[in-house]
Protein backbone atom coordinates (compact mmCIF):
# COMPACT_ATOMS: atom_id res chain seq x y z
CA UNK A 1 0.00 0.00 0.00
CA UNK A 2 2.87 2.66 1.07
CA UNK A 3 4.41 2.07 -2.78
CA UNK A 4 0.98 2.13 -4.22
CA UNK A 5 0.21 5.54 -2.59
CA UNK A 6 3.50 7.02 -3.80
CA UNK A 7 3.35 6.33 -8.00
CA UNK A 8 -0.17 7.05 -7.38
CA UNK A 9 1.29 10.37 -6.78
CA UNK A 10 3.47 10.57 -9.30
CA UNK A 11 0.99 9.26 -12.28
CA UNK A 12 -1.56 11.58 -11.31
CA UNK A 13 1.38 14.47 -11.62
CA UNK A 14 2.38 13.04 -14.66
CA UNK A 15 -0.98 13.26 -16.50
CA UNK A 16 -1.31 16.70 -14.87
CA UNK A 17 1.94 18.03 -16.63
CA UNK A 18 1.22 15.87 -19.73
CA UNK A 19 -1.74 17.00 -20.36
CA UNK A 20 -3.33 13.59 -21.07
CA UNK A 21 -4.29 10.42 -19.55
CA UNK A 22 -3.54 6.88 -20.33
CA UNK A 23 -5.28 3.62 -20.33
CA UNK A 24 -6.72 2.14 -17.51
CA UNK A 25 -4.76 -0.86 -17.29
CA UNK A 26 -1.53 0.81 -18.20
CA UNK A 27 -1.94 3.12 -15.16
CA UNK A 28 -2.51 0.04 -13.24
CA UNK A 29 -0.06 -2.24 -14.20
CA UNK A 30 2.69 1.18 -13.89
CA UNK A 31 1.31 1.33 -10.38
CA UNK A 32 1.76 -2.80 -9.37
CA UNK A 33 5.35 -3.07 -11.22
CA UNK A 34 7.02 0.11 -10.48
CA UNK A 35 6.00 -0.73 -6.77
CA UNK A 36 6.89 -4.14 -7.14
CA UNK A 37 10.89 -3.12 -7.96
CA UNK A 38 10.97 -0.44 -5.58
CA UNK A 39 10.26 -2.27 -2.78
CA UNK A 40 12.94 -4.61 -4.00
CA UNK A 41 15.60 -1.57 -4.41
CA UNK A 42 14.70 0.14 -1.96
CA UNK A 43 16.72 -2.46 0.22
CA UNK A 44 20.02 -1.24 -1.37
CA UNK A 45 18.84 2.26 -0.94
CA UNK A 46 18.83 2.50 -4.49
CA UNK A 47 15.90 5.11 -6.27
CA UNK A 48 15.36 5.00 -9.70
CA UNK A 49 11.53 6.49 -9.79
CA UNK A 50 12.16 8.49 -12.72
CA UNK A 51 13.18 5.32 -15.21
CA UNK A 52 9.85 3.80 -14.77
CA UNK A 53 8.23 6.88 -15.84
CA UNK A 54 10.42 7.29 -18.59
CA UNK A 55 9.61 3.52 -20.07
CA UNK A 56 5.70 3.91 -18.92
CA UNK A 57 5.73 7.45 -20.80
CA UNK A 58 7.37 5.84 -24.18
CA UNK A 59 5.11 3.33 -23.84
CA UNK A 60 2.01 5.19 -23.59
CA UNK A 61 3.32 7.47 -26.77
CA UNK A 62 6.02 6.47 -28.62
CA UNK A 63 5.58 9.34 -31.30
CA UNK A 64 6.93 12.19 -29.31
CA UNK A 65 10.42 12.92 -29.08
CA UNK A 66 13.04 11.43 -26.60
CA UNK A 67 13.73 14.66 -24.84
CA UNK A 68 9.82 15.14 -24.09
CA UNK A 69 9.88 12.17 -22.10
CA UNK A 70 12.85 12.41 -20.31
CA UNK A 71 11.35 15.49 -19.24
CA UNK A 72 8.04 14.29 -17.78
CA UNK A 73 9.43 11.34 -16.26
CA UNK A 74 12.78 13.27 -14.25
CA UNK A 75 10.21 16.89 -13.98
CA UNK A 76 7.25 14.39 -12.65
CA UNK A 77 9.84 12.99 -10.07
CA UNK A 78 11.43 16.29 -8.86
CA UNK A 79 7.67 17.66 -8.34
CA UNK A 80 7.17 15.03 -5.72
CA UNK A 81 10.10 15.00 -4.13
CA UNK A 82 9.97 18.64 -3.70
CA UNK A 83 7.04 18.72 -2.41
CA UNK A 84 6.98 15.64 -0.32
CA UNK A 85 9.91 17.78 1.34
CA UNK A 86 7.72 21.03 1.47
CA UNK A 87 4.97 18.96 3.39
CA UNK A 88 7.58 17.06 5.57
CA UNK A 89 10.04 19.74 6.73
CA UNK A 90 7.40 22.50 7.04
CA UNK A 91 3.83 21.56 7.73
CA UNK A 92 4.19 18.49 9.13
CA UNK A 93 6.88 18.62 11.56
CA UNK A 94 5.60 21.96 12.43
CA UNK A 95 1.67 20.13 13.06
CA UNK A 96 3.21 17.41 15.00
CA UNK A 97 5.99 18.54 16.66
CA UNK A 98 8.30 16.17 15.30
CA UNK A 99 11.47 15.71 13.54
CA UNK A 100 12.07 15.23 10.00
CA UNK A 101 14.16 11.74 11.14
CA UNK A 102 11.11 10.69 12.99
CA UNK A 103 8.89 11.06 10.03
CA UNK A 104 11.30 9.27 7.67
CA UNK A 105 10.97 6.66 9.91
CA UNK A 106 7.29 6.19 9.73
CA UNK A 107 5.98 4.74 6.70
CA UNK A 108 2.45 6.34 7.41
CA UNK A 109 4.14 9.69 8.27
CA UNK A 110 5.59 9.57 5.20
CA UNK A 111 2.76 8.00 3.10
CA UNK A 112 1.07 11.15 4.84
CA UNK A 113 3.37 13.22 2.99
CA UNK A 114 3.07 12.05 -0.13
CA UNK A 115 -1.14 11.93 -0.56
CA UNK A 116 -0.32 15.72 0.04
CA UNK A 117 2.26 16.15 -2.60
CA UNK A 118 -0.61 16.53 -5.04
CA UNK A 119 -2.27 19.40 -3.56
CA UNK A 120 1.05 20.86 -2.39
CA UNK A 121 2.06 20.65 -5.92
CA UNK A 122 -1.49 22.41 -7.36
CA UNK A 123 -0.75 25.43 -5.10
CA UNK A 124 2.44 25.84 -6.67
CA UNK A 125 1.04 25.17 -9.70
CA UNK A 126 -1.11 28.41 -9.31
CA UNK A 127 1.16 30.67 -7.84
CA UNK A 128 3.50 30.45 -10.40
CA UNK A 129 0.69 30.38 -13.43
CA UNK A 130 2.54 27.27 -15.30
CA UNK A 131 0.92 26.82 -18.40
CA UNK A 132 2.32 23.35 -19.57
CA UNK A 133 0.97 23.66 -23.09
CA UNK A 134 2.83 26.81 -23.99
CA UNK A 135 6.28 25.17 -22.83
CA UNK A 136 5.28 22.40 -24.92
CA UNK A 137 4.89 24.93 -28.02
CA UNK A 138 7.94 26.69 -26.87
CA UNK A 139 10.27 24.35 -26.32
CA UNK A 140 9.70 22.66 -29.81
CA UNK A 141 11.07 25.91 -30.91
CA UNK A 142 14.21 25.71 -28.86
CA UNK A 143 17.05 23.72 -27.07
CA UNK A 144 15.82 25.04 -23.55
CA UNK A 145 14.48 21.42 -23.09
CA UNK A 146 17.79 19.96 -23.70
CA UNK A 147 19.45 21.96 -20.65
CA UNK A 148 16.23 21.64 -18.63
CA UNK A 149 16.77 17.62 -18.84
CA UNK A 150 20.27 18.09 -18.46
CA UNK A 151 20.30 20.04 -15.03
CA UNK A 152 17.55 17.47 -13.54
CA UNK A 153 19.23 14.37 -14.61
CA UNK A 154 22.69 16.00 -12.95
CA UNK A 155 20.43 16.81 -9.89
CA UNK A 156 18.79 13.46 -9.41
CA UNK A 157 22.06 11.60 -9.70
CA UNK A 158 23.59 13.97 -6.93
CA UNK A 159 20.53 13.74 -4.58
CA UNK A 160 20.52 9.92 -4.92
CA UNK A 161 24.23 9.02 -5.61
CA UNK A 162 24.74 10.81 -1.92
CA UNK A 163 21.79 9.02 -0.49
CA UNK A 164 23.56 6.19 -1.45
CA UNK A 165 26.75 6.51 -0.06
CA UNK A 166 25.05 7.74 3.00
CA UNK A 167 22.89 4.21 3.71
CA UNK A 168 26.14 2.27 3.15
CA UNK A 169 28.59 4.75 4.93
CA UNK A 170 28.60 3.83 8.84
CA UNK A 171 30.29 6.68 9.60
CA UNK A 172 29.65 9.63 6.80
CA UNK A 173 31.02 12.63 8.04
CA UNK A 174 28.56 15.64 9.38
CA UNK A 175 29.80 18.18 7.38
CA UNK A 176 29.07 15.60 3.43
CA UNK A 177 25.06 15.24 5.07
CA UNK A 178 24.58 18.91 5.86
CA UNK A 179 26.27 20.10 2.53
CA UNK A 180 23.68 17.38 0.70
CA UNK A 181 20.97 19.02 2.68
CA UNK A 182 21.77 22.25 1.93
CA UNK A 183 22.52 21.84 -1.88
CA UNK A 184 19.08 20.29 -2.18
CA UNK A 185 17.90 23.33 -0.92
CA UNK A 186 19.53 26.02 -2.74
CA UNK A 187 18.55 23.39 -6.00
CA UNK A 188 14.87 23.52 -5.05
CA UNK A 189 14.60 27.51 -4.48
CA UNK A 190 16.36 27.56 -8.12
CA UNK A 191 14.41 25.16 -9.86
CA UNK A 192 11.14 27.22 -8.51
CA UNK A 193 12.67 30.48 -9.88
CA UNK A 194 13.78 28.95 -13.02
CA UNK A 195 10.74 27.03 -13.69
CA UNK A 196 9.23 30.72 -13.50
CA UNK A 197 11.23 32.29 -15.80
CA UNK A 198 10.90 28.96 -18.44
CA UNK A 199 7.16 29.31 -17.83
CA UNK A 200 7.09 32.82 -18.32
CA UNK A 201 9.35 33.33 -21.90
CA UNK A 202 7.07 30.30 -22.97
CA UNK A 203 4.23 31.97 -22.48
CA UNK A 204 5.76 34.93 -24.08
CA UNK A 205 7.00 33.04 -27.02
CA UNK A 206 3.65 31.46 -28.00
CA UNK A 207 2.30 34.27 -27.59
CA UNK A 208 4.51 36.25 -29.79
Amino acid sequence: LFYIIIFTTHLAIFFFIRGKTGKWWQMVLFILLSSSISNILDTYALVIDPLYLLVFSYVIDKSLPLAYHVFYSFYTTIIVELSFRIVAYTVLSAILRVSISHINASQWLVAICYLSAMPCYLFIHYLLHIDYEAIRLANGRSKALYYANGIMIVFFIFVNGSTFLESHIAYLPYSVTRMRYLSIFVYALLFLWSLYQFNSKAIASVES
